[in-house]
């Protein structure tokens, strides 16, 4: 028996909706809320609704989003793009494309300044900006601005008068979790501390603020490291930590580097003696999650972040309107049990 097609009046009885409101979404017309657009989106998906939009998207200019970020932290980063390419992907058919453009000094003005005015000339209709150092991005966050070209975060937020959007982690709910978790698995009085990138980064501060405030008054916070997420810096802090450090009981790696600092407690004989909670998954850090080297993971979801960016980028370039300028991702705990 063949299938029924799926209508666009199936999609609005489903949603209880107007049939005008599922064809305003579904061909990118403006007045529509982000929120009902995305949720007609992911309805139309989930029904199997299928159209040809190519006579639509003829009729629209072409939207060329340009997406920025550092030649560094493969695989975190990696993750933003791949969910980024997914979004792309279903936006396909609205004739919107996505150039990936990688910076390679992660503290570099003048090598983001290039790319602005190559992005300028270009005269592409927004820019998605992965920020590894406010300091560099900030005179090409406002060169773009200047040219009238939206730009939106993802992963780290500065500057709201000067972009018009971001995505990130909930980073004070990604601190108060691991501080939960440390408390839970680690005994009255113990001594903690954190391994952090950068303070001067919003969102690792506020992953300290977070740990700080969810702590239990008798576990001690001691020290806070920024190993800048350099992985031989993140070595000899922990050394030095051990060193310094008497008892240390569980340490909070709110970064990146939790490879090298797990490696370094194996070396030193105190991998199972010190809780760690760690930041993000990758396939490298299984094996450390299942011998209990690691005890959780705080999951920052950077493919929902990537996806999210891109949909955020499009709305904004349909309605010329926002709903919520920041979009907070809220974080989970993965443990061995869950993996």
């Amino acid at each position: 028996m063949a299938t029924k097609r799926v209508t666009v009046k199936d999609i609005a009885n489903q949603l209880n909706i107007s049939v005008g409101t599922v064809s305003k979404a579904l061909s990118g017309k403006p007045g529509i809320s982000a929120d009902m657009r995305d949720k007609i989106f992911r309805t139309s998906e989930a029904m199997g609704y299928n159209v040809n939009r190519l006579a639509q998207s003829l009729a629209r200019k072409p939207i060329r989003i340009a997406i920025v970020y550092p030649l560094a932290w493969e695989q975190y980063y990696g993750d933003i793009i791949r969910g980024m390419n997914d979004a792309l992907e279903s936006l396909r058919d609205y004739n919107v494309s996505g150039e990936f453009i990688q910076f390679t000094s992660l503290y570099s003005t003048d090598e983001l300044f290039q790319i602005s005015d190559k992005l300028i000339q270009k005269e592409v209709e927004a820019v998605i900006l992965c920020p590894a150092s406010v300091t560099a991005c900030k005179p090409c966050l406002q060169k773009l601005k200047a040219h009238n070209i939206p730009v939106f975060l993802v992963g780290n937020d500065f500057d709201p008068e000067d972009r018009v959007g971001c995505v990130r982690v909930n980073a004070q709910m990604a601190g108060r979790l691991a501080s939960e978790i440390l408390c839970y698995i680690t005994p009255a009085e113990s001594n903690l501390v954190i391994f952090i990138g950068d303070l001067s980064i919003l969102e690792h501060r506020e992953k300290v603020d977070g740990f700080k405030n969810e702590l239990l008054k008798d576990h001690y916070l001691l020290q806070t490291y920024e190993t800048h997420d350099e992985p031989e810096v993140a070595a000899l802090l922990t050394k030095k930590a051990l060193r310094e450090i008497p008892n240390i009981q569980g340490i909070y790696i709110a970064t990146g580097n939790s490879l090298t600092i797990c490696d370094v407690l194996k070396e030193e004989k105190v991998d199972h003696k010190i809780k760690v909670i760690a930041t993000d998954l990758y396939d490298t850090m299984i094996p450390y999650i299942q011998n209990r080297t690691i005890n959780a993971i705080i999951y920052q979801h950077p493919g929902e972040q990537g996806r999210k960016a891109i949909m955020q980028c499009y709305r904004y370039i349909i309605d010329r309107s926002i709903d919520t300028s920041q979009v907070l991702i809220n974080p989970r705990a993965v443990f061995r049990s869950n993996l």
